[in-house]
């Protein structure tokens, strides 16, 4: 699922849609879920985190600390380009997350990093799936 910032009328629907998909993976068997939101602001970072203390499972955040002109030579390269507008916008509401607004972690991935770790603090899992594979690790150490 995805939404577009001036896409306004369906913001709603696919964030109520992600929801309802991770309280339901979330359950019983406890899957692990990724939400991939820019999320700048405390105040829509909190919709996750109490979602995560009412079902009774950690909320890490992984923090893509990227300079501003890379975000913008990154999407000029994309095929769905965001508005520069939008990008300047997000990038003067940032509030840098932090563990006090309730995550277990917060990792923060900076645009030089070829690996990334576990995402919980003192040993926690694995992320396999943020490993880059081999071609990835070699254009970044280049």
């Amino acid at each position: 699922m995805t939404g577009r910032d001036h896409w306004v009328a369906a913001e709603e629907a696919v964030w109520s849609a992600v929801k309802t998909a991770a309280r339901v993976l979330a359950g019983p068997q406890k899957h692990d879920i990724l939400i991939d939101s820019t999320a700048v602001s405390i105040g829509q970072r909190a919709q996750w985190i109490r979602m995560g203390s009412e079902l009774k499972v950690p909320v890490h955040c992984l923090y893509f600390d990227v300079p501003l002109e890379v975000c913008h030579e990154r999407n000029r390269a994309r095929k769905r380009v965001v508005p520069e507008e939008v990008l300047n916008r997000q990038a003067e509401a940032l509030e840098i997350p932090t563990k006090d607004e309730g995550f277990a972690s917060v990792r923060t991935i900076n645009e030089n990093q070829a690996t990334r770790t576990s995402i919980g603090e003192g040993g926690g899992q694995k992320c396999e799936k943020c490993e880059p594979d081999d071609n990835q690790q070699q254009k970044a150490r280049n």
